[in-house]
């Protein structure tokens, strides 16, 4: 079966919220986002560049106690450039178009750009819902610029500065937990075997996505991917935990 290809136009929606409407970025509620600015119908798709995760710098600036050679990574590193079409009226303070020139024509604007692709139906701008998966970046807006040439619409673009706090693809907030199976089946191995987990938040596959924990580390390990390997004798529970969802049931297993 051929791969099914997916027009960016009508499905994405892009969110500004100032940086103090949201409490916890790696899990922002329907509410924190809904009360920010839609600003998609505004956004122009040429000179914008989608908020991306970049590797993140080597920082070589030693002080004088620090050894030879000292190399430390530096913060999380993403980047994003809106371009916006302006509104008709510079005094608009009521469409999209108004609202987003009032919020960004002054720099320095501390604010998360919220992303979020895929939704439905296809182009429809719906409010945020638990459950839905986004993509959080935060940013201090800077400088902007004229685009305004020949026949073209009038567009000012807006850079982004990175501040370091990003979750890609996380949740909005749901109350419903974690559910976690278990692949393999059986919840007793051996010493040395494994056993596959997978997991779902709000409904949707999470495996790859929650954070993975043991009881007892000497018992039995998990990794990230829900990959549970027996170490010694002993039971030990595994629990899978994400900030935008309830807890889940452990699991345990028995090594023998």
């Amino acid at each position: 079966m051929a791969d099914e290809q997916i027009t960016s136009n009508g499905n994405v929606t892009i969110w500004l919220v100032l940086a103090n409407g949201i409490a916890d970025y790696k899990a922002p509620t329907a509410e924190e986002i809904n009360a920010g600015l839609n600003v998609t119908n505004a956004v122009a798709w040429e000179g914008t560049t989608f908020p991306a995760a970049t590797d993140s710098d080597d920082q070589d600036d030693r002080s004088l106690l620090d050894k030879g050679n000292a190399t430390t990574r530096g913060t999380a590193q993403y980047e994003a450039t809106l371009e916006l079409f302006y509104p008709k009226d510079n005094t608009d303070t009521e469409s999209d178009y108004g609202k987003a020139y009032n919020m960004l024509r002054v720099p320095r604007v501390p604010l998360y750009i919220i992303t979020r692709v895929l939704q439905f139906p296809e182009g429809t701008v719906t409010p945020a819902a638990a459950g839905e998966w986004v993509s959080v970046y935060r940013f201090l807006s800077d400088g902007w610029s004229e685009d305004i040439e020949g026949d073209t619409g009038k567009k000012y673009a807006v850079s982004m500065l990175t501040q370091g706090e990003l979750a890609v693809y996380t949740q909005v907030k749901n109350s419903s937990a974690i559910m976690v199976t278990n692949e393999t089946g059986s919840e007793s191995i051996g010493v040395g075997d494994h056993a596959v987990l997978s997991a779902t938040m709000g409904g949707k596959p999470a495996t790859h996505t929650v954070n993975w924990a043991t009881s007892d580390s000497s018992i039995a390990t998990v990794t990230q991917n829900g990959v549970v390997t027996g170490v010694s004798a002993g039971t030990a529970s595994i629990t899978a935990t994400h900030a935008a969802a309830a807890d889940s049931e452990p699991i345990s297993f028995t090594v023998a």
